[in-house]
């Protein structure tokens, strides 16, 4: 195998700060612009303007995200209103948990032999969470990602358990308190 080169090696890391500086701001831009929007939030009003749901409970919904970053990119929103990943707690956990449960029923019946060709692990590096300051909506929202990435950013921007997004399993993991806290 040939030995990489220091420049290969700064060319690299330049090339993952250009990536990373814009996937800040893109997500800061949209974040602002969702702030500022007259109606608030984004996703508390999907319900009430009549749109269509792959999916709908009392706990949660099922969308098609607007800017795919993959084949299929759903979102599960949560009907009560959640600022933030990154505010989850104890008193959520039954919702991230049933947010889950739905997203991973509806990739199963939705894309069975997707679903069935990939390993447990790939499986669920499929359900996220973007956590602030990479979130664009100020409402928590878990991304049903099927299929190959859109590019190479995007593989970047749902790389799992990264201070940027986190996999559902780990935020319920996350959310279950330690024996020791007790």
């Amino acid at each position: 195998m040939r030995e990489r080169t220091p420049l290969f090696h700064l060319l690299l890391f330049l090339s993952f700060l250009v990536i990373l500086t814009y996937t800040i701001i893109k997500k800061t831009i949209l974040f602002f612009i969702n702030l500022f929007r007259k109606n608030q939030c984004v996703f508390c009003n999907l319900p009430k303007e009549g749109n269509v749901f792959h999916y709908r409970d009392d706990i949660c919904y099922i969308v098609e995200d607007v800017r795919p970053e993959a084949d299929f990119h759903y979102l599960v929103i949560p009907i009560e209103h959640i600022s933030s990943a990154r505010t989850f707690d104890i008193k959520y956990l039954k919702t991230v948990h049933h947010m889950y449960v739905v997203a991973k029923r509806f990739f199963k019946e939705r894309h069975s032999e997707l679903f069935h060709s990939l390993h447990s692990n790939q499986i669920e590096d499929r359900f996220g969470f973007h956590l602030p300051p990479f979130n664009s909506v100020g409402h928590a929202h878990m991304h049903v990602l099927v299929g190959k990435y859109n590019n190479f950013i995007s593989r970047i921007e749902f790389t799992p358990d990264t201070y940027w997004y986190c996999t559902a399993q780990s935020m319920i993991r996350s959310m279950i308190p330690d024996e020791d806290d007790e």
